[in-house]
């Protein structure tokens, strides 16, 4: 399952990119760097489904995304561990040396030298874990530390590193949620466009039957195919709305004689359902239409 190491790679998001991107690409582009183009290729089948499918509910998907990105959290996190150990054990050797070498040489100074090299070659091993902002500080801590107080550095130091992973593991999450988030928003949004054409079309059929001039017909169904190719691309806007509600008004108002009980129904609910999907309608529709 192993591709990018959580901890030895950093994404750069898409955010920092000139060009725009669907939050559809922006959650995909993050699955591949992380998981490998084969291993999220099951996840992108199944957000396109979803992206067809909008009011389906997607928190299986959500939840299988979250655990896989976890389960290679953790793998990484295992598969750091040897080499993590090996620095820690070079360094702790070469610090014993440093003391012995006090002993028995004319210079401090090349004692000091040891020392100094150990913890920067302690710390470029553990650059996966340890911050870039943080490493001066660790190094210092590092190639200072007293014999006596090497083995308690040594714990405190193997605490940290388990910290600082537990860190990037939130923030990666937090990441991908706010990805995720906003892939949900865009799958309501098409959710309310899939409602608001079909309720168009369901308008348009009704009309078909009414008795309206088949050139006004002709007419009104243009404009709504407009509006519903319209919806394909933008969210559900006020504008809309209007442009709704003019539609029912030029039908009604060309009616040669009382719109049938069908016709003031397929009205009624076509208004109904664009104040709803846009937020203007009552809380009470708002709260009967969610359910």
């Amino acid at each position: 399952m192993s591709y990018n190491n959580i901890f030895k790679t950093k994404y750069t998001t898409s955010e920092l990119s000139p060009e725009p991107v669907s939050p559809l690409e922006d959650l995909m582009a993050f699955l591949k760097f992380y998981l490998g183009p084969n291993e999220a290729k099951p996840f992108e089948t199944r957000a396109n489904y979803h992206i067809l499918h909008p009011d389906e509910s997607a928190k299986r998907y959500i939840d299988d995304v979250l655990m896989a990105i976890d389960d290679k959290m953790r793998l990484d996190r295992q598969e750091l561990k040897p080499a993590t150990e090996k620095s820690i054990k070079i360094y702790y050797k070469d610090m014993r040396k440093s003391q012995d070498c006090k002993r028995v040489a004319s210079s401090s100074h090349s004692c000091g030298s040891e020392r100094t090299n150990a913890a920067v070659q302690l710390i470029e091993g553990l650059q996966p874990i340890i911050p870039e902002a943080k490493r001066t500080n660790y190094r210092s801590l590092a190639s200072h530390v007293s014999n006596e107080d090497l083995e308690d550095f040594l714990i405190e130091l193997d605490e940290d590193l388990q910290d600082l992973m537990d860190e990037m593991q939130k923030e990666i999450t937090r990441r991908l949620k706010a990805k995720l988030d906003a892939f949900l928003t865009d799958l309501i949004e098409r959710s309310k466009q899939l409602r608001m054409v079909s309720k168009i079309n369901q308008f348009i059929e009704v009309l078909a039957e009414e008795n309206v001039p088949e050139a006004a017909k002709a007419d009104i169904s243009i404009k709504a195919e407009q509006i519903t190719d319209n919806l394909k691309s933008t969210k559900m806007t006020q504008d809309a709305v209007q442009e709704i509600i003019q539609l029912i008004n030029q039908a009604t108002r060309l009616s040669q004689s009382a719109p049938t009980a069908r016709m003031k129904k397929a009205a009624k609910e076509l208004q109904k359902t664009a104040n709803s999907v846009c937020g203007t309608g009552s809380s009470k529709d708002r709260k009967t239409k969610s359910k």
